[in-house]
């Protein structure tokens, strides 16, 4: 049986009602998601808040929009979120983000989106939308986030490997440009199964690529991921 909540250093993040719950993918995104001094930054799917409360720890001068379109998670996401000591930085909002609309374009877009494009469906319907794209398709998310973003503003997304290149032909036709790619692998010996991937609404310079390896061959963190994820896992 899966926690209640999950305890960081600034925040906790209660999960009873959320059918998706805190794991490593949110946590990854939320540690290598970044844009210089966003001042607006809006997490699409955001389930628990897990991304939106990592922003508004991350960059402090930032309002956090977050959007939900299961309506028990968003609930839980704002009690996570007003609980908070950003509670005053972080605004939810229970809406399908194909109608969402704001008064401000955004300079940081996040997402964990749904990511099982193909396999069958979880009996379990709320679990099944927080898992599967026929909720918020690789399309819809990219539409979203291109009609969302501001000049120059960073899309940072986490997806499997595999949907790599669906994904960057998607945002090239929405003028997102891939300017860094992160890989994530959980030990040496294994394949990434993961990427993270951050595209801007502007010139891309140049593209930056990585490979972060989460644990080492005795299950510990490794000394880069423990780095990234200081200031938010507790000290063992």
């Amino acid at each position: 049986m899966s926690n209640t909540y999950f305890q960081f250093k600034q925040f906790t993040v209660n999960q009873e009602r959320c059918a998706m719950k805190v794991g490593t993918d949110g946590v990854v995104l939320g540690v290598l998601a970044d844009a210089y001094e966003p001042s607006y930054i809006l997490d699409i799917g955001t389930g628990t808040g897990l991304v939106a409360l990592m922003m508004a720890q991350r960059f402090s001068q930032a309002v956090v929009d977050a959007v939900e379109i299961v309506e028990e998670a968003a609930q839980q996401a704002e009690e996570n979120a007003s609980n908070s000591k950003f509670a005053s930085r972080i605004h939810i909002y229970q809406s399908d983000i194909n109608i969402y609309r704001a008064s401000h374009r955004y300079d940081l877009i996040v997402s964990n989106p749904p990511y099982f494009c193909n396999s069958l469906l979880n009996p379990d319907e709320a679990r099944a939308t927080a898992r599967h794209t026929q909720s918020l398709s690789y399309e819809n998310l990219v539409d979203a986030a291109a009609r969302l973003i501001n000049v120059n503003g960073v899309f940072a997304v986490i997806v499997p490997s595999e949907a790599r290149e669906q994904l960057r032909y998607l945002c090239e036709l929405s003028n997102l440009h891939l300017i860094s790619e992160t890989y994530i692998r959980t030990t040496e010996r294994k394949q990434p199964k993961r990427i993270v991937m951050q595209f801007v609404n502007g010139k891309a310079e140049k593209l930056v690529q990585h490979t972060l390896t989460l644990q080492d061959s005795t299950g510990k963190l490794t000394p880069e991921f423990e780095l990234l994820t200081h200031d938010f896992y507790l000290d063992k």
